[in-house]
């Protein structure tokens, strides 16, 4: 499994260590990475699709 580091502002790693409490930082990017990614593929398959039905 890859290993990356990310540059984020402090405040908004202090929002997700309060959102998360002893839970998992990379779990909970890995998460949102992937959620982004399909939400991204959605849009691009509906895109596709309205420009078919033209």
């Amino acid at each position: 499994m890859a290993r990356i580091t990310i540059r984020l502002p402090d405040d908004l790693d202090a929002d997700v260590e309060e959102h998360i409490g002893y839970g998992s930082k990379s779990a909970f990017y890995r998460e949102a990475a992937e959620e982004k990614l399909n939400r991204e593929q959605a849009a691009c398959d509906g895109a596709a699709a309205e420009q078919a039905e033209q």
